[in-house]
């Protein structure tokens, strides 16, 4: 239940700090609080997470063993150019990124893992912004990481003074942004060879 209040608080929040004449839902910005390899899951036989919010309900237990929740209802991240992962393959393939407001689940989103080291490092999209005095990295898809202080910024052909200058020159698909499972916090960011 208290995952559901806190869905629709998130939902009533975003619509309401939008303001009235600027209310879509293309990019929605969720903040990451919890980032953890999938090593078991049991669902409900109704589970469902095609929508908007989950159908069913489901118990997840991640690699550090923390043991999360996720209730019938509760909102569904939109993946943009991050590759979903279906459970159904192998719960050791899949990370899971979620907002949380205590122990509920206010959103959540089930990613591949990376092949080379899925218990370390999560490679995703370059940043396309940071928020809250550099705390925050942002993706292309509205997702909000924690940054690490600092974050390692490697580029062999144009080297940058600051994350903020990486940022502006190598946004979204010119970067890769790794994401440490163990900190929980992006840790470095590459751009790519053209």
């Amino acid at each position: 239940m208290l995952g559901i209040a806190g869905s629709i608080a998130v939902v009533f929040a975003s619509l309401t700090s939008r303001g009235a004449s600027d209310a879509s839902l293309d990019v929605v910005e969720n903040k990451v609080d919890l980032v953890g390899r999938v090593t078991a899951s049991v669902a409900t036989q109704e589970w469902s997470s095609n929508g908007d919010v989950s159908t069913g309900s489901m118990i997840v237990t991640l690699s550090t063993g923390r043991v999360v929740n996720i209730v019938s209802g509760t909102l569904v991240g939109v993946n943009g150019d991050v590759e979903a992962c279906d459970l159904t393959l192998g719960t050791d393939k899949c990370v899971l990124l979620a907002d949380m407001l205590g122990d509920a689940v206010v959103w959540f989103t089930f990613v591949k893992a990376d092949a080379e080291l899925p218990d370390s490092r999560l490679t995703l999209p370059g940043l396309v912004d940071m928020r809250e005095n550099g705390d925050f990295g942002v993706l292309p898809n509205g997702w909000q990481i924690p940054l690490a202080t600092p974050v390692k910024r490697v580029c062999d052909a144009a080297p940058t003074v600051s994350l903020r200058d990486f940022i502006d020159r190598h946004a979204g698909t010119n970067a890769s942004t790794t994401l440490s499972l163990e900190t929980q916090t992006v840790i470095e960011v590459r751009c790519v060879a053209k």
